[in-house]
């Protein structure tokens, strides 16, 4: 009987030894959280209800203040304030930038955190930079360089499905930069039509924003044979007075014709010219230009460039 008393007895204060403990770190805890503290707190602060001609640069202000409150305080409320979301027409607006004013942060704070002193800033938050921006149609240029398989060429540019993009930009960018170029292109040995996509290059230093960003363009290839015709070489602004004698006067011009209608195309359809002009000036031989081919064809060469003359009164 006595050893069962003493091993209650025993079993007794380790009771009581553990409950008094727990009580003083119960105690503890709630002194350290009544007790008063300082804090920081980060906040990130978004804009909401931006005009539609405005462009922000960077998203948010971020905020860092300090605060005094009580440890529990402090745990119940700090997950309240990691971010506002505040109307732009609240903030200091200069024309550029948007300003936080300190008095409607306070106001936030007081709203949303019970302690027992408002956070006092840190740090002064950078203003969120804006631009009013503009839209325009810009042309589109393509950098798309074919490289075609022997008697093989295209006879018309590159067809783009659309040849300007809707641009979105600052008024005074729109002065630097008048086109939007694609990303460089190289095809090699293409022997038929194809299709494919270009990605437009912004220029991002100017805060531009496409409509789109990317065009679909046609090549379209046909097989070609060179031809050669021999035409007689005309005379621009020839005085009813006077009369040229040409040497020679018929030329020889060799173009690339596409095998489709290589058959279709005649002499007939093209108009080789000197000009008066020139002989007035002293020219010694007269250049040879073609005013007028079917544009079918291209890459038209002459084999005489020039000719030599002769002027006589007409009687």
């Amino acid at each position: 009987m006595q050893r069962l008393l003493k091993k209650y007895w025993n079993n007794f204060q380790a009771k009581n030894y553990f409950i008094f403990v727990g009580i003083a770190l119960l105690m503890w805890l709630i002194i350290q959280l009544s007790t008063e503290y300082e804090f920081q707190v980060q906040t990130k602060i978004y804009i909401t209800d931006l005009p539609k001609d405005v462009f922000v640069k960077n998203e948010h202000f971020e905020v860092i203040a300090a605060y005094k409150t009580s440890g529990i305080s402090h745990l119940l409320n700090s997950s309240k304030y990691k971010t506002f979301k505040i109307p732009s027409n609240l903030l200091i607006d200069t024309l550029s930038a948007y300003h936080l004013d300190e008095a409607l942060l306070d106001s936030l704070y007081r709203n949303t955190v019970t302690s027992s002193s408002i956070p006092k800033l840190l740090e002064v938050p950078t203003p969120i930079k804006y631009q009013q921006f503009y839209s325009e149609f810009l042309p589109i240029t393509p950098r798309i360089e074919v490289n075609y398989a022997p008697s093989f060429d295209s006879f018309q540019p590159i067809q783009l499905e659309k040849d300007s993009v809707q641009v979105i930009g600052s008024k005074d960018s729109f002065e630097i930069i008048t086109e939007i170029f694609t990303e460089k292109l190289t095809f090699d040995e293409v022997s038929k039509s194809f299709t494919a996509k270009a990605t437009l290059k912004s220029s991002k230093e100017y805060g531009h924003m496409l409509l789109f960003d990317e065009v679909d363009f046609l090549v379209e290839v046909k097989q070609f044979s060179e031809v050669t015709f021999t035409s007689k070489v005309q005379i621009s602004n020839l005085p009813s007075s006077q009369k040229v004698q040409l040497f020679p006067e018929h030329v020889q011009l060799r173009c690339k014709v596409p095998i489709e209608i290589a058959k279709e195309i005649t002499t007939k359809d093209f108009e080789l010219r000197v000009d008066y002009n020139h002989i007035q000036r002293g020219f010694s031989y007269l250049p040879i230009k073609v005013t007028n081919q079917p544009k079918e064809v291209k890459d038209c060469w002459i084999d005489t460039t020039k000719v030599e003359y002769l002027v006589t009164e007409n009687l």
